[in-house]
């Protein structure tokens, strides 16, 4: 838990990017370090992390869920398609929910989904739309919360550059006469039949599909790839005809993490599963598996494999003695404890065969051991003995 203390309120009156970038750069040159909390009058708040001076992190608002999803799909797609195939329940527990945002993008950092580049354009975007929510709003309060033992810092993001673009974006937005209206708002269509009349059967097939009153404005500018600001001006005679309206609507819930039926990262077929915290052992297994028809599927943490395989059950799993964060021993344990896991054979990967005593078998339960440097042959030696595949 972090050691929180001192914090005061202070209001500003249309907070826009000169005020901003003020109250940034006082915080910058004593290398602040805690969180900066907005409310707006409707009591709507944000939360800004900051570390040294800089911005680490940025959630709140409306639609957290579905801000960190749209922009994680938008630079890193891959990283949806990882997270879908989980059971909710592994990420719906209160310790993981309270800071589920820095969580999910601590385990993608560390599964090496996302690399620093693909963190700092994610996190950039969504404080880029959390200061333009902010300049909407006008008229903050804040409190400033130093915090002594924060967490550690997933980037290092000055403000100057995106307080212009914000404000840039803004003036954008005003030039639109769109001030009155959120990006977070979802259109939906009021009048069906005037609309249909005044529009080509293509065009109302395509606004029917689009605006249904849960996709927002900044959800189609993300899925249709276009400027927001010449999406959104385009319906201003829509709007203003009172064919089409501009609603408020409800953030994904959380957990959002799996898709109503089951699906699995790779598809249908015979799936490895592997948890090694070397890159080595990972490419020295993934061509020679997929080869064998398997879809292979690493991971770095011994209980995100084993929530995944609960989810997909493999064919065979691979562990790597040499793990520094966890005992393979107790990652093997916890798969024999789940009454779905505990057929699946499971082998040792080690660079010393010496370290594995021959009671090591039987009482922890592995049934077969691959040693370091990995071979081709011997892969496919061990997978043909040990799987269904070989029958």
């Amino acid at each position: 838990m972090s050691d929180i203390n001192d914090s005061f309120k202070v209001a500003i009156p249309q907070f826009v990017g000169t005020r901003q970038a003020h109250l940034f750069k006082t915080l910058k040159a004593p290398q602040f370090t805690g969180k900066l909390i907005f409310t707006a009058r409707d009591n709507t708040q944000w939360v800004f992390s900051m570390y040294l001076g800089r911005i680490s992190y940025a959630t709140g608002g409306v639609h957290p869920c579905r801000r960190w999803r749209r922009n994680v799909n938008k630079f890193a797609p891959e990283a949806l398609q990882l997270l879908d195939t989980f059971d909710p329940q592994f990420f719906n527990n209160q310790t993981f929910v309270n800071n589920w945002e820095y969580n999910l993008f601590s385990f993608l950092i560390d599964q090496k989904v996302f690399n620093p580049l693909t963190t700092n354009k994610i996190i950039r975007n969504i404080v880029q739309e959390i200061l333009f929510d902010l300049t909407r709003a006008m008229e903050v309060n804040f409190d400033i919360v130093e915090d002594k033992n924060p967490l550690s810092p997933l980037v290092f993001i000055d403000t100057e550059p995106i307080i212009v673009e914000v404000w840039q974006d803004w003036q954008k937005w005003l030039g639109a006469k769109l001030a009155d209206r959120s990006p977070n708002q979802a259109p939906v269509i009021r009048q069906q039949v005037e609309l249909q009349k005044r529009t080509s059967p293509t065009t109302y097939q395509i606004m029917k599909k689009l605006f249904n009153g849960k996709n927002t404005l900044r959800d189609l500018h993300s899925q249709l790839n276009q400027d927001i600001v010449s999406m959104t001006r385009m319906m201003n005679p829509y709007f203003q005809l009172g064919l089409i309206e501009l609603i408020a609507t409800e953030d994904i819930p959380f957990p959002w993490l799996i898709k109503s039926k089951a699906s699995s990262l790779h598809g249908d077929g015979n799936k490895a599963l592997c948890i090694t915290e070397e890159e080595e052992v990972v490419n020295g297994m993934k061509n020679t598996i997929n080869e064998l028809s398997f879809n292979f599927t690493s991971f770095r943490d011994g209980e995100l494999a084993i929530a995944f395989a609960q989810k997909n059950p493999p064919e065979i799993i691979f562990v790597d003695l040499e793990i520094n964060s966890i005992s393979a021993y107790d990652i093997i344990s916890k798969f024999k404890k789940v009454p779905s896991l505990q057929n699946i054979p499971i082998i040792l990967i080690t660079e010393d065969l010496t370290k594995i005593q021959p009671q090591d078998y039987q009482s922890v339960g592995f049934c077969d051991v691959l040693i370091k440097p990995l071979h081709q042959q011997h892969i496919i030696k061990v997978v043909n003995k040990n799987t269904r595949s070989s029958d």
